[in-house]
């Protein structure tokens, strides 16, 4: 009234429920186990919702909990699968049902799914002669390196003759970056156009073999995917097509100076970026100073890679740190199977 408002006031009535209710106990109740409870009148109010879960349904609800993969479960992918309502209408309450699964995760991972967990499960898995999880390396700057794979993933990489480099696109949530590497039966790494990572590649060599510097390593030991390559000059909207023909020119080229002229001819501004000479040495054969059989025999995408990347991230995406590495375990495992079995038998993994 008169443009105030003002608070309301509920009014509840004062209704005393007339339900009375005995209870008869007998006198020796350790030899007659039951108690009669009688109840007379009508209630006069609605009855309480069933919030209380009884203990019988509570302990199968454990028992379902502890069989899911508890990693990244949530009260939302457990309905999703088990009609858990139906059982009890108590456990239509999804934060009862986020505390039992917290409950689990903690008394699985005491020290969460973080890089501290991943340190536990390393310091666990001391005894196991073939650990997935190698080692944990802490650098300088605050970043670390966790180094996973089977022994014979390894043995089988330092028998590779090349290896193709990528990093796969937020499987780990956060910050976190996971590097895949497919081997084969090294002479050369096949890797995109990302600058910073070949010259860090090139610095780590340095550091082993100061023999040749960071870029003149690359020089030897690196190659850029030609499907990187033709992507980012395709997605050039400021340059013209002619000019984009000339940029693909350089993968065709066969000399030195062929490939001296194209650059002469092309805009400043990505000529800069590609007139050095490690970049060209993993673009083109007239730079590289990788041994020619190698240079022709390895493959000049990394198609392979890129498939890797869709078959592992169906098994989760923006997982925690231990879930992305126990599935990558449970994947490698299974792939390396696969691939034994091929040898072996002939019978390859689909049609």
């Amino acid at each position: 009234m008169n443009n105030e408002i003002t608070h309301g006031i509920i009014q509840k009535p004062n209704l005393k429920c007339p339900v009375q209710f005995w209870h008869y106990v007998p006198t020796n109740l350790e030899k007659y186990l039951f108690i009669i409870i009688l109840s007379k009148g009508v209630h006069n109010h609605p009855a309480p919702p069933p919030v209380k879960t009884p203990v019988s349904i509570l302990n199968d609800l454990k028992d379902i909990i502890y069989n899911e993969d508890i990693l990244d479960l949530t009260a939302h992918k457990l309905l999703s699968r088990v009609p858990l309502p139906q059982l009890h209408l108590s456990l239509n309450n999804l934060s009862k049902l986020d505390a039992l699964i917290a409950s689990k995760k903690r008394a699985e991972h005491p020290y969460r799914q973080n890089i501290y967990g991943v340190a536990y499960l390393l310091m666990k898995q001391s005894n196991n002669k073939n650990p997935y999880i190698r080692t944990i390396r802490l650098l300088n700057n605050g970043q670390y390196l966790i180094l996973c794979g089977y022994k014979q993933q390894i043995e089988g990489l330092r028998k590779s003759k090349y290896i193709e480099i990528d990093m796969s696109f937020k499987r780990v949530h956060g910050p976190i970056n996971e590097w895949e590497i497919c081997a084969y039966s090294i002479g050369c790494i096949l890797a995109d156009e990302h600058r910073g990572q070949a010259l860090e590649l090139g610095q780590y060599l340095n550091q082993k073999y100061p023999i040749y510097s960071p870029t003149e390593h690359l020089e030897y030991i690196y190659k850029i995917c030609t499907v990187h390559f033709k992507r980012n000059i395709r997605n050039k909207a400021s340059v013209s097509k002619e000019i984009k023909k000339k940029m693909y020119s350089i993968l065709q080229a066969k000399s030195q100076n062929e490939i001296i002229e194209i650059l002469n001819n092309l805009e400043k501004y990505w000529v800069q970026d590609k007139k050095q000479n490690w970049i060209l040495a993993a673009l083109s054969s007239a730079f590289t100073k990788m041994i020619h059989n190698i240079w022709i025999n390895t493959p000049f995408t990394t198609n392979a890679s890129e498939s890797a990347h869709a078959t592992i991230n169906r098994t989760g995406r923006n997982l925690s740190l231990i879930a992305a590495i126990q599935r990558s375990a449970d994947f490698d495992s299974h792939q390396w199977s696969t691939a034994m079995t091929y040898e072996k038998t002939n019978v390859q993994d689909s049609y």
